[in-house]
Formats: C-alpha cells, sequence, structure tokens
C-alpha cells in the first residue's frame, strides 16, 4: 500500500523500538480540533511523543482546552512518565488515562488506567477521564535512505464524563480528536 510516497510496512512492534540503538523522535501534533462523539462538547489539543531509542521509552504531553456538556471551558495540561517499550513482536501502543477538573484544569494519574470507576466521572464531579493514545508506523519512504521504523505517528485524545443511575453508568458526553501520519523530528 502507497502512504506518505512510500510503502506501509504496517505497525511498529517493540522489537522494532530495540532494533534502533540510540537517537530520538518527536511527533508533534499542533491545534487538533476535537470534536462531540457523544452529548455535546468541543476542544483542541496540542500534543509530543517523544521517542528515546537508547533507553526504548517514550514521554507523551499533551495539552489544550475543554468544553464538555453545559460546563465552561476548562485548560489541561498533560506529561505521562516515560512508558517502557517491551521488546516483543506486540505493536507499540502507548496508552495513558488521566483526570482533569472541570473547574481548575489542574491534571493527575488515573491509576486505575482502562480499568477506571465511571462514577468518579460523573456529569455533576468535578472530573474529566481523558485517555491518550500513541502509535507508530513503518513506513518505506520512496527514495530516502532512513530507517522505515517509526516513520509516522498518530496522536490521539479522548475526554468523557458518565451519568450513572443506581448501578448502572452511561458515558454522557465525549470528545475525541487525533492527528494520524506525523512525520518525525529524527536527532
Amino acid at each position: 500500500m502507497s502512504l506518505y510516497g512510500g510503502t506501509n510496512l504496517g505497525p511498529t512492534t517493540g522489537g522494532d523500538f530495540h532494533g534502533i540503538s540510540s537517537g530520538t523522535y518527536t511527533y508533534t501534533a499542533n491545534d487538533v480540533n476535537m470534536a462531540a462523539t457523544t452529548g455535546t462538547g468541543s476542544g483542541t489539543f496540542s500534543a509530543t511523543s517523544v521517542v528515546n531509542f537508547a533507553t526504548n521509552k517514550v514521554t507523551n504531553t499533551f495539552s489544550g482546552s475543554v468544553i464538555l456538556g453545559s460546563k465552561d471551558e476548562v485548560s489541561f495540561s498533560y506529561a505521562a512518565d516515560a512508558s517502557a517499550v517491551a521488546d516483543n513482536s506486540s505493536e507499540v501502543l502507548i496508552a495513558d488515562y488521566f483526570s482533569i477538573n472541570s473547574s481548575t484544569g489542574a491534571t493527575a494519574v488515573d491509576s486505575n488506567g482502562s480499568s477506571f470507576t465511571q462514577t468518579d466521572y460523573e456529569v455533576d464531579d468535578s472530573q474529566y477521564i481523558a485517555a491518550s493514545e500513541t502509535s507508530y508506523y513503518n513506513v518505506e519512504m520512496n527514495g530516502s535512505s532512513n530507517s522505515p521504523t517509526a516513520s509516522v505517528g498518530t496522536l490521539a485524545l479522548n475526554i468523557s464524563n458518565y451519568t450513572t443511575t443506581g448501578e448502572v453508568s452511561s458515558l454522557t458526553n465525549s470528545v475525541n480528536g487525533q492527528r494520524t501520519g506525523i512525520m518525525p523530528t529524527r536527532n
């Protein structure tokens, strides 16, 4: 398949990452629009993903502003600790979960990850749940001698809140956005 003037070789794996011994790649997405996928809301985010091949770690930062439901717009900024990439055949996919205070914009890690408790993020509460995701693809660029490993990346962000009736939680408002095909700055 031709993509970005080259051939898409598929998702980057942990083994691919460990095959490069030095240098960094920096993927940057600025002013990505987020649209409502459930309920009402909107926002924008900017993000950076830095891959350090010497340590096989990825550090991500996300910042922006969001409105969910009838609450006021709030600005946020979040930096994830470096995530180590395992040396295996699995696709490299870095997912971080963090809360955003809907009044102050303060952020904090949600240590429960993908199994977060939805009742902590109810419409009446002061928290949104944010799920960020970064992934990378190997693309052999036509006429380039650069390594195809992690030649393009994707930065995505989803922010949500819930309503709980009895013991049943349901998604009330959610916005998301993503930037695909980001070519890195290589150092």
